[in-house]
């Protein structure tokens, strides 16, 4: 008994997951407090203590309200408030929908998000057991709709497993038919002796090409964006000719010929290639475009690259260098002075995390109404920035200001709002920050795969440890905050976590933790596109005189 009890005080303490009104995390949410805590405290009040502390944001609102009124049966009353506004089995059911019908297509050769494709899915299976509203998962639209964010080569066997199965049963294919074959193709990709990333990886290996291009600087379009001002190098790109099979539908045609293949965006072409590990000279495998010896011509201007490749100049040097700046200007560049781009180091293979945090934004005359936006902590900017839309949705408005914009096309003043008194709160709401003066901004660059997730600590096993303290990934949550080093409070750090080498590391501020470096492998290819963001801002106010407003 004594030895148990020993073993136990070693463990870690238990928390149950911060809940602040998704849908979806409210049955993990309830499970995880009536085990860790309710089971555990038999006082009532107690047990409303805590519930209010493990609660933010609308359910932390709702919990408030029943603390303050301290009634014997409020903590019942509580439960069952929430209970009846975030579990109502209809509300969760459409959260899990709403997330599945959002995955993003998963690329050729993505083991990992494969991998997490096929882990959700399994939590959809399970919750149909309990939710009657998740049974149309069964439905032919669904699993067409599901089926279709698979790699192509995957999507193409689960057509003929599916065919098969029916036909062998005689009976409908239904969601566990597909979740099972996508938990075999996860486990497939993830296998590191015979996944096929790994054949192609060993066919590469043995055509001696594979190291022909290590060392050397990518050809590939490098855009640097700075807030305000972007620069262009224009990709070179090259062509092959393709088997007989086309690899984007299986019709019998060249992949440059292909109907589905050209409704594709350029940007998702050229990851198609990329991911398909094709070269962008033949779209053949086995070999590099700098290797490449069958070089395909465009049908439109005659180089040498593949016509569904094709990159208008235009778009990408005259329009980028040209009008760049003038684009964001037009959306609210509503920033100034000097919008530098300086030693931006390209990450070619990677993708690479930023100090980007969710946080709670309201203003200090109106503290209730706030919302969650996700923040960008930039210690390489003097300044702080918050999208127009949000100041908006917050019913804010700031005085006119004039700023100084400068860019490498010249000085140019724009228009701008100041708004003093904003504050900021930590995703549990137990830091509250005041913000400096911050200037209005049509929108904050960054994207999305910047966003640190618990799941790419998992990864690493020295971040393994914070992986519970980097807050849940929201994709219903816009980057609308930039935060500089004007606000050394929020951006200070106060722990970090270094690992090896070029390991990513963390880094802890008053916010939350956070994850900074490259965090997952990317197919090398000479040709592929490679995007930095550099987000160096400094400004100057000319002026806070009234603008006239010409907005309704």
């Amino acid at each position: 008994m004594i030895a148990n009890q020993q073993r136990t005080s070693l463990l870690p303490v238990q928390e149950p997951p911060m809940f602040s009104g998704d849908y979806f995390d409210y049955p993990i949410f309830i499970r995880a407090f009536e085990t860790i805590i309710e089971s555990k405290v038999d006082s009532n009040r107690d047990r409303l203590y805590f519930l209010n502390k493990y609660t933010a944001g609308k359910a932390n609102d709702i919990i408030k309200g029943f603390v303050t009124v301290n009634s014997v049966d409020g903590y019942k009353e509580a439960r069952k408030f929430l209970a009846k506004r975030f579990g109502d089995p209809f509300h969760v059911a459409q959260a899990y929908k709403t997330r599945l019908k959002r995955w993003p297509q998963v690329g050729e050769g993505d083991g990992l998000g494969m991998q997490e494709f096929s882990d959700y899915l399994i939590c959809c299976r399970d919750s149909m057991k309990t939710m009657k509203s998740l049974e149309e998962l069964n439905s032919t639209e669904t699993l067409l709709h599901v089926s279709s964010k698979l790699p192509s080569y995957s999507g193409v066997r689960w057509c003929r497993h599916a065919f098969e199965l029916r036909r062998r049963t005689e009976g409908s294919v239904t969601f566990s038919d597909l979740v099972e074959f996508i938990k075999s193709e996860a486990d497939l990709a993830m296998d590191p002796a015979f996944s096929p990333h790994t054949l192609v990886k060993e066919r590469m290996k043995g055509s001696g090409r594979s190291t022909s291009h290590k060392g050397h600087p990518s050809r590939g379009t490098t855009r640097a964006n700075a807030l305000s001002t972007s620069s262009s190098v224009k990709a070179r790109p090259s062509h092959a000719t393709q088997g007989r099979r086309c690899l984007s539908c299986s019709g019998y045609h060249t992949l440059d010929d292909c109907p589905e293949f050209k409704k594709l965006s350029l940007e998702d072409r050229l990851h198609f290639v990329r991911t398909s590990n094709l070269c962008f000279g033949c779209f053949n495998k086995g070999h590099m475009s700098k290797a490449c010896r069958n070089h395909m011509t465009c049908k439109k201007c005659g180089k040498q690259h593949p016509t569904t490749l094709r990159q208008d100049s235009k778009t990408q040097t005259e329009s980028t260098l040209e009008s760049g700046a003038e684009e964001r200007s037009s959306e609210g560049p509503h920033i100034s002075n000097c919008a530098n781009v300086n030693d931006a180091l390209v990450w070619g293979d990677c993708v690479v995390n930023s100090m980007i945090i969710p946080v709670w934004l309201s203003h200090q005359d109106n503290p209730r109404e706030e919302v969650m936006v996700y923040a960008l902590l930039d210690d390489a900017s003097d300044t702080t920035f918050v999208r127009t839309s949000t100041l908006q949705a917050l019913g804010i408005q700031g005085i006119d200001v004039k700023l100084n914009l400068h860019t490498m096309h010249g000085n140019t003043e724009i228009p701008a709002q100041r708004i003093k008194g904003l504050t900021v709160k930590r995703f549990d709401k137990r830091v509250e920050i005041v913000l400096p003066n911050a200037y209005s901004r049509d929108s904050i660059p960054s994207r999305r795969n910047q966003i640190p997730k618990p799941e790419t600590a998992n990864v690493w096993p020295h971040l393994k440890r914070i992986a519970d303290k980097i807050p849940p990934y929201k994709e219903d949550i816009e980057v609308a905050l930039l935060i500089g080093c004007n606000c050394p409070k929020a951006i200070k750090p106060r722990e970090l976590i270094l690992g090896k080498g070029d390991d990513p590391y963390t880094v802890r501020t008053l916010l939350s933790w956070g994850i900074l470096g490259p965090v997952s492998l990317i197919q090398d290819d000479v040709s592929k596109d490679v995007d930095v963001l550099c987000n160096r801002i400094i400004t100057r106010e000319i002026g806070s005189t009234r603008i006239r407003n010409d907005r309704p």
